[in-house]
């Protein structure tokens, strides 16, 4: 594993400790065990930018920052928008999840030019 790959999960640790609160010994385990832990990075980077994103200017329980990583979790897994709206949160409305799923897709193309960019050094 390269010194980035572990920054780079140091930096998701950061970002999604308050929900996700994994030792980072636990977090490069994880990644050292997936069959492909460059996507997997990839796309847990992506639900850490749609967490952060759609989070650091609201005011959230963390009951509804779980949903908010559970929301882009399911995106992540390419859920359609009807399905995840279809599951019903406790503390996210209808209105909240269509802007996470929007977050997410725009999240999705942001760290895939990132990704794009870092391929090309």
């Amino acid at each position: 594993m390269t010194s980035d790959f572990v920054a780079r999960i140091q930096a998701l640790k950061l970002v999604l400790d308050e929900v996700y609160p994994k030792s980072f010994d636990v977090w490069v385990q994880n990644f050292e065990v997936d069959g492909n832990p460059e996507r997997e990075l990839l796309t847990w980077e992506c639900m850490a930018l749609t967490y952060r994103t759609f989070t650091e200017d609201r005011t959230l329980s963390m009951e509804a920052k779980e949903e908010v990583l559970q929301v882009a979790l399911q995106c992540s897994l390419g859920r359609t928008e009807e399905y995840i709206v279809k599951n019903r949160r406790k503390f996210l409305h209808k209105i909240d999840i269509l802007g996470l799923v929007a977050c997410y897709r725009a999240a999705a193309e942001t760290t895939f030019a990132i990704n794009q960019g870092r391929e090309a050094i």
